[in-house]
């Protein structure tokens, strides 16, 4: 039986890591800001805020894996990387994960990390 997979583009990826590395710059310095502010702690903004930042940092180790863990050879470009299954799982769950606590930020605290 072949094993399985799926393919993402290798410039989806490096793409998506570059923006993940934005947001995780903007979370760290809103992290900074709020840290020591009892009120965003009592309206679990930097709760939520260290939740989303874990999260982005989750997803920017499982991108840098991927594209490290696949070798191009000199003068080839690969367009296409092959994950498992297990991998493709992980990324929709960080996805998930991601979605709920942006939605959260949006809606509760008027706050958009959306990546443009």
């Amino acid at each position: 039986m072949a094993k399985q997979g799926f393919k993402i583009s290798r410039d989806s990826c490096v793409a998506q890591l570059g923006g993940l590395l934005k947001a995780q710059k903007l979370l760290k310095y809103l992290l900074q800001e709020n840290v020591n502010d009892e009120n965003s702690w009592k309206t679990q903004l930097t709760p939520l805020l260290c939740e989303y930042y874990t999260g982005v940092k989750q997803q920017v180790q499982f991108y840098l894996e991927v594209l490290l863990s696949t070798s191009v050879s000199a003068g080839e470009e690969k367009e296409d990387i092959m994950i498992s299954e297990e991998q493709a799982s992980i990324l929709t769950s960080l996805n998930m994960l991601l979605h709920l606590s942006e939605s959260d930020l949006k809606f509760k605290h008027r706050i958009s990390l959306t990546l443009h």
